[in-house]
């Protein structure tokens, strides 16, 4: 199962596309959690999704290098990641539902689902 994943520019000048399965076999469960709990974008867990994302397309090679000129250039060179939230909650479900449970993105009926459910409290005896 492949899990759609991009990165783009806050100055909105490039984006380019990628595959993050690889990223969270690998990634720590901290990591993982950060990311779900910031609406599966990336800004401080950034680091490890890039260097992994650094290495799956020319493209991605591409927008990160531009970022760093930005940079070297005095500019704030941004850039931000987004994993495709439904797609990574089942990759997770099928290969680290440890980390769904923390999450707390497992239904009662098994189904996952990217939204933590409400927990309702039992109605007290009339």
């Amino acid at each position: 199962m492949k899990i759609p994943a991009e990165v783009f520019t806050r100055d909105g000048a490039r984006r380019a596309r990628f595959e993050a399965s690889g990223w969270l076999a690998a990634a720590g469960v901290s990591q993982i959690v950060e990311l779900a709990q910031n609406g599966w974008r990336a800004n401080s867990c950034a680091g490890s999704l890039e260097q992994y994302a650094f290495g799956k397309s020319e493209e991605v090679a591409d927008l990160l290098a531009y970022v760093m000129y930005l940079r070297h250039g005095g500019l704030a060179g941004e850039r931000a990641f987004v994993v495709d939230a439904d797609a990574a909650v089942g990759w997770l479900a099928r290969h680290r539902p440890e980390i769904l449970a923390e999450l707390g993105c497992v239904q009662p009926d098994g189904a996952e689902g990217g939204r933590r459910k409400r927990k309702t409290r039992p109605r007290e005896a009339a």
